[in-house]
């Protein structure tokens, strides 16, 4: 028999329009909450809404909202990006200048994206809409209505709500096809512009969201190497004053520096503003980081003093990722061209230049109701070994997957009292990368021997990157490393394979580190209170109930190996939305919990290290029971914790990850 909220989504498809309101009003919260209720016999209730968009105008905004929701699950995508009878719908009320919805549709349109079928519509031809475009392509259509639509312009009542900000995020996801790059940086015939010069004006634009889209579909495009020439000449796109602008404040240079820049990035005024997105601003300098990818390009932006930008952005904003873009950057621009004359080298040149870069095509991604997606155009254009690449693209802090490198060559050594550092040069047999292995009295890995990285960490020091390994196993003497990849897994310790999983997306629990009984009673903090409190002293003794959020490998600092983790909880201030840095010098090898693990961390000591920061000590935790986890445990334990709560805190965590 159907539940109540199931007999409401019948009625859907009732035959009185009054009725079909109601119901479309009162579903709408379930759509985000509930999607199964719209999943039965065989999507019935998706293709009732799909009809209710053409309906009387409170019934469509409804179901565009329920769609708008439903499309992140993949059935219902696929149920609606590739129904072409509903794409034409879309298109219709979007290029309809009465149109009152033209905001949701547009998130609509862009959450469709995310599907590899949405490409068509690069191709597709329809009837020119009348008023907005003389096109009979449906992408021209969709950009002019992009660009007369700023501020409501397009809306016959001039509505500044109705102003088509998200087909930016449209743009940017049809930018990750190859023929979606073509047809920004192609001239079309019915004006005679290059599309994507129409989106360059937006990198300073009021809205957010126009920013962070066409920020993103120019990294995309930068994919493009061949069209480089054209992309940074004065004469083509020009692209480089609007990816700089919203790089640059209100510093100012020396009469050298500032004579030699672009002419839109001298004499700004004094209240010139950076753009306040720190997502946007990697965006842009990692899209100037590809367009590095040829001498060329390098040279030009030496030219133009870039550097001096980068450096005042990095001195100007407090946050991690932009400065790590930008010292990235700047490692590019810096170096000497030396030896670039052979094509071998040069090639070699371009590879380290786009594997140092952000392999994964930005997708475009705002609130809950669009989608992130993922796609990767490095590994389509440079024919490399994963290995070092993905190292140093994604840090992989865990390593997600066990990279197996040969020693090129011994450098040498260094000791510091019963520690020995060995130097040696690693190579996957595309790119090579210095490494550093800790050894106690013993010997180091001979040359052309082949190891398995099972513990490292990505260092950069004097703008040059090394590996700091602390756990590897031998493989033998291979010409192709990648040969062995598997039965090295097979030997490797289930300690570490163990560690993969982290990168888990379900919430899951894992057993306590040790099985000691506690010894003290609970002195219980949250985050908020030990931050506020001005608990960040030295040694203050506290535990703490939180979620784990990332975790590094086995690191060595002067007081131990140890293994750091950011936790958070439902009270972390605005200042630490990224979470609290917690150290442990307890067994850290074998200190491995997946993330999203809510646990109780006992007999923690702060430090004033980042504002606070958490410790757990060998001396202090060693036989005791400091770590413990498992929702029935915990509730016994601590019976005033909001579990729900900090589910919740995990999932708006991995969203903004995600993003």
């Amino acid at each position: 028999m159907p539940t109540e909220l199931e007999e409401l989504v019948e009625f859907l498809h009732h035959g009185n329009s009054q009725i079909r309101q109601i119901a479309c009003e009162n579903v709408v919260p379930y759509s985000a909450s509930q999607p199964s209720l719209f999943m039965r016999h065989q999507l019935l209730p998706i293709r009732d809404l799909k009809l209710l968009v053409r309906d009387y105008e409170p019934i469509s905004k409804n179901a565009l909202l329920c769609l708008i929701n439903l499309s992140s699950e993949k059935e219902v995508l696929k149920e609606l990006a590739e129904d072409d009878a509903f794409l034409e719908t879309l298109l219709g009320k979007l290029t309809n200048p009465k149109e009152p919805h033209v905001n949701e549709l547009s998130m609509l349109l862009a959450n469709l994206a995310k599907s590899d079928s949405i490409k068509r519509i690069i191709t597709m031809k329809r009837a020119a809409p009348k008023d907005v475009s003389i096109s009979e392509y449906a992408l021209d259509q969709l950009m002019d209505c992009f660009i007369k639509g700023q501020d409501g312009g397009l809306s016959k009542t001039k509505a500044a709500d109705r102003n088509y900000d998200y087909l930016a995020y449209f743009f940017a996801d049809i930018s990750k096809f190859e023929e979606g790059r073509k047809y920004f940086i192609t001239e079309q015939t019915y004006d005679s512009v290059i599309p994507v010069t129409k989106l360059t004006v937006f990198t300073e634009d009021p809205s957010n969201v126009r920013r962070k889209g066409v920020a993103s579909t120019l990294k995309n495009i930068a994919f493009e190497v061949d069209e480089h020439p054209n992309l940074l000449s004065e004469s083509g796109v020009n692209v480089l004053p609007y990816i700089l602008l919203p790089l640059a404040g209100p510093e100012e240079f020396s009469e050298e520096e500032s004579s030699a820049m672009l002419p839109d990035l001298q004499l700004l005024p004094p209240d010139k503003a950076r753009d306040p997105d720190s997502e946007i601003l990697v965006t842009h300098l990692e899209t100037l980081l590809l367009l590095t990818t040829t001498r060329e390009g390098r040279e030009l932006m030496r030219e133009i003093q870039v550097y001096p930008l980068v450096r005042e952005c990095h001195l100007h904003v407090e946050d991690d990722s932009v400065r790590e873009a930008c010292d990235r950057l700047v490692q590019i621009l810096m170096r000497d061209e030396e030896g670039e004359g052979d094509k071998t080298a040069a090639e070699l040149e371009a590879a380290k230049a786009k594997a140092i870069a952000d392999g994964s095509i930005s997708q475009a991604a705002e609130d809950e109701e669009i989608v992130d997606s993922s796609s990767s155009s490095i590994e389509q254009r440079v024919k490399l070994c994963p290995a070092i690449e993905n190292i140093i693209r994604t840090g992989a802090c865990p390593p997600t997957d066990l990279a197996v490198l040969s020693v090129e060559e011994q450098i040498g050594f260094s000791q510091a009292e019963s520690d020995t550092t060995y130097h040696l040069w690693l190579t996957d047999g595309a790119l090579k990368i210095r490494g550093m292995i800790h050894e106690a009295n013993t010997k180091p890995p001979e040359k052309e021997t082949v190891i398995c990285l099972q513990d490292y960490q990505l260092q950069c020091q004097r703008n040059t990157y090394f590996l700091a390994i602390s756990n590897y196993v031998y493989v033998g003497r291979i010409e192709n490393p990648k040969q062995k990849i598997d039965s090295t897994e097979a030997a490797a310790p289930k300690t570490q394979l163990s560690r993969q999983l982290v990168a888990s997306s379900t919430l899951v629990e894992s057993a306590s580190a040790s099985t000691g009984p506690p010894s003290t009673p609970l002195k219980l903090w949250t985050l908020q209170d030990l931050i506020t409190q001005k608990r960040g002293s030295y040694n203050f003794v506290c535990d703490v109930v939180g979620v784990i959020v990332s975790l590094s490998p086995v690191r060595f600092s002067k007081l131990g190996t140890k293994r750091d983790l950011m936790i958070i909880d439902h009270t972390c201030p605005k200042e630490f939305e990224n979470g609290v840095l917690m150290s442990t010098f307890v067994d850290p090898q074998n200190f491995s919990p997946p993330l999203g693990t809510i646990a109780l961390f006992r007999g923690l000591k702060t430090h004033t290290y980042q504002g606070i920061s958490l410790n757990s000590y060998k001396k202090d935790n060693e036989d005791k029971e400091w770590f413990i986890t498992g929702e029935e445990r915990l509730r016994d334990m601590c019976p005033t914790i909001d579990y729900d709560r900090l589910r919740q805190v995990w999932r708006e965590a991995r969203w903004e990850r995600k993003r």
